[in-house]
């Protein structure tokens, strides 16, 4: 949360190709280089914070690692 406010989170998702709720993967790279954390970091924390489920979650982290 002392990194990803809620409030810091939804504007990095604003202008990418997803939501927080719902990031494509381009979003979620895109919002975690704005956000300057990991795209591991920025799954588990959407996760975590209940915007997306578990398994959301690890199709995203599926494609951090096929990369």
């Amino acid at each position: 949360m002392l990194l990803m406010p809620d409030a810091l989170v939804e504007r990095a998702f604003a202008n990418t190709s997803g939501r927080a709720a719902r990031p494509s993967f381009e979003g979620l790279l895109a919002a975690a280089k704005k956000l300057q954390v990991s795209a591991n970091a920025l799954a588990h924390h959407l996760s975590n914070r209940g915007w997306i489920s578990p398994e959301m979650r690890d199709l995203l982290l599926e494609q951090v690692i096929d990369r």
